[in-house]
């Protein structure tokens, strides 16, 4: 639970080379906005590479609030920056990059010694 929580902080991009690389953009925060589910990714510290978050639900609600996993977390996004943390702590946990590309958001990113990417498709 703890590494899915590090994904989305976690979360964000770097771009492989290949042909949906040319449709990737930078997101919006209402595009942001709503609830995702993790198809592909993974969380790596550099010793350990987990991937039990594909099939999870990440939700992003528009005053700055959501859930990953079981925690809930406050959320910003400024550009294609985004960072957030848990709602039992003040301080920023993860913060990365969001990126979109054929409908699937890309995060990538990095916080308490973990990095990830993560894709997700919006299921409402």
């Amino acid at each position: 639970m703890m590494l899915f929580m590090g994904m989305l902080t976690s979360v964000f991009i770097s771009c492989g080379s290949n042909d949906d690389d040319n449709n990737e953009t930078s997101v919006t925060k209402e595009e942001v906005v709503g609830t995702w589910t993790v198809i592909d990714g993974y969380e790596t510290n550099g010793e350990n590479t987990n991937t039990s978050s594909i099939g999870k639900t990440v939700i992003f609600n528009a005053d700055g609030t959501g859930s990953v996993s079981i925690a809930d977390i406050k959320w910003s996004l400024s550009g294609n920056r985004f960072s957030y943390y848990y709602t039992s702590n003040s301080k920023t946990v993860f913060s990365g990059t969001f990126s979109y590309s054929n409908g699937i958001l890309i995060m990538k990113g990095s916080g308490n010694g973990w990095t990830f990417e993560y894709k997700m498709k919006k299921t409402s």
